[in-house]
């Protein structure tokens, strides 16, 4: 006759769980003391007196909520806000993420023939020496440039035409 610590036990191994998740039927006591072995504990589990219990399952309702209000904006102000600038955002990952932003966009204005290769290679180093601050701040620079030549241009001519007279 087998104690009850003893056939727990070797259902929890017969089971491959821990001795926690075993249930023994309380009304059946006497049959449960009888068995000696392995296999007697094996039939108690097969006739149902010996059962797995199913896992806790922690609910995640609240997990769940917090991230849809989190999509919305909420609980994300000044308050909420842990560890450093740096922690958040690294200066290094923002940096890397702004030079890789500009190129592309370097890539493409020189693709479509909005600026020469020369003035690709003069930006790609005014970019990798932090003079944009961003794509927009870029765009605006060469537009600036383009109208610039365009005036001096202009003001070429009219002198040009002064002169004749």
């Amino acid at each position: 006759m087998a104690k009850g610590p003893s056939i727990k036990r070797m259902a929890a191994n017969i089971l491959s769980c821990g001795r926690n998740k075993v249930w023994l039927d309380p009304n059946e006591t006497s049959k449960l003391k009888a068995a000696a072995s392995r296999p007697d504990v094996r039939k108690l589990i097969e006739d149902g007196f010996i059962v797995k219990k199913r896992p806790v399952v922690h609910s995640r309702y609240h997990a769940n909520l917090l991230r849809e209000q989190k999509a919305k904006g909420r609980h994300c102000g000044p308050g909420k806000v842990k560890g450093s600038k740096n922690a958040r955002m690294p200066f290094k990952e923002r940096w890397m993420k702004r030079v890789r932003s500009l190129r592309a966009e370097l890539k493409s204005m020189r693709a479509n023939g909005t600026i020469s290769v020369s003035e690709y290679r003069v930006m790609y180093g005014q970019v990798k020496g932090n003079m944009f601050r961003s794509v927009k701040v870029m765009m605006e620079s060469v537009s600036k440039k383009r109208e610039d030549e365009k005036r001096r241009t202009e003001l070429a001519e009219q002198a040009e035409a002064l002169s004749m007279k």
